[in-house]
């Protein structure tokens, strides 16, 4: 939300949420996420930066977040009116994403409830091209970097759901969302019931489907509210209290003036740290290295078996569309553009996609 140039956060799209909570007993913190907040920082670094760097750093965004949300919890602590014991997070989308995060890192968390905040791996990456038979729906392009954490051991996000187990742990989305869709949210779902059974907690585990794309509704908020009820408080009253907004933005702005000595804008510059610029690259950094930076390298090649899916020639300019093995049982795809009656033998820019 931005007025005459000055951000509000997104708190203020939001508001209605924490206004429910509020007016139903709860004491409700609105985390406004760092690229959309007041301080405005930067979500999107390998999405539309080209700050590729992020990921030899180990740096996420989704890791900024998670922290901002551990600290929450801390603020929350130091208020006497609050019940340390009883602590629930929900969001969406993005705040979906956190509200795993912090499920997952840290057990003040009691109840959860992420809405349109995860998917699983097969739909985030493409498994080929619309003419190879072999397309899965690649939403990793409509997401930004805050929904991926350095992912060193090759999770798939089924696990990030199992480790809220067995807490009480809903999930929502709509049957329409093209960015999470509803075969990976319900593969999610049914993983994380295998272990939710385990623990003997079927109970503690829900799955709530609401017709639409990708939007916030108040259908799907009031399951989420029930649920708060029901695990939080020991009751499930009927919901007689809408959500709406009932703040301009300039009543939830926090400055009045942006703070000088501010971090967000560039927390990814700090946020990890590197090692010093003269320090000597030991045998243990490399073991290191190879193991985690590295680990999912294949140890040897593989041959390409590339194959010519398709190839289209147009005013002047030729697009092919190539499959090859990158590795053993991976299978991946390219695109090779260049001007019509280029020779084998000769070179042009190679631009990757």
């Amino acid at each position: 939300m931005k007025k005459d140039g000055v951000s509000y956060g997104n708190k203020v799209h939001y508001q209605h949420h924490g206004v429910w909570f509020a007016r139903n007993g709860y004491v409700c913190l609105v985390i406004d996420t760092l690229q959309l907040g007041e301080i405005e920082g930067i979500h999107h670094g390998t999405y539309n930066h080209d700050m590729w760097w992020w990921n030899s750093r180990g740096y996420s965004s989704a890791a900024v977040e998670a922290w901002n949300c551990i600290r929450a919890l801390d603020y929350l602590e130091t208020l006497k009116f609050v019940d340390k014991k009883r602590f629930g997070v929900t969001g969406r989308s993005g705040g979906g994403a956190y509200s795993w995060w912090i499920s997952v890192l840290d057990e003040r968390i009691k109840v959860s409830a992420p809405v349109a905040g995860i998917a699983d791996l097969k739909n985030h990456v493409y498994a080929g091209f619309p003419n190879s038979g072999r397309l899965a729906h690649g939403v990793v392009e409509g997401h930004c970097d805050c929904m991926f954490h350095v992912n060193t051991y090759r999770w798939d996000f089924g696990q990030v759901a199992a480790l809220v187990a067995p807490r009480p742990l809903m999930i929502l989305n709509t049957d329409d969302d093209r960015i999470f869709p509803l075969d990976g949210v319900t593969r999610v779902f049914n993983g994380a019931r295998k272990i939710y059974d385990l623990h003997g907690a079927r109970d503690k585990l829900g799955l709530v489907i609401i017709p639409g794309g990708h939007s916030d509704t108040q259908p799907l908020r009031v399951p989420a509210f029930n649920w708060f009820n029901r695990h939080l408080k020991g009751a499930e009253p009927p919901i007689t209290i809408t959500a709406e907004k009932l703040f301009e933005p300039e009543q939830l702005r926090v400055f009045d003036k942006l703070p000088a000595d501010q971090i967000n804008t560039k927390i990814q510059e700090s946020f990890t740290q590197l090692a010093p610029k003269n320090q000597k690259v030991g045998k243990e950094t490399i073991a290191l290295l190879r193991k985690k930076t590295f680990g999912g390298w294949p140890e040897k090649d593989v041959p390409l078996n590339e194959k010519r899916v398709s190839k289209v020639e147009r005013n002047g300019a030729v697009l092919e569309s190539v499959d090859f093995d990158s590795q053993e049982k991976i299978r991946l795809g390219v695109y090779l553009m260049y001007r019509s009656g280029l020779k084998e033998s000769q070179t042009d820019r190679v631009e990757s996609a």
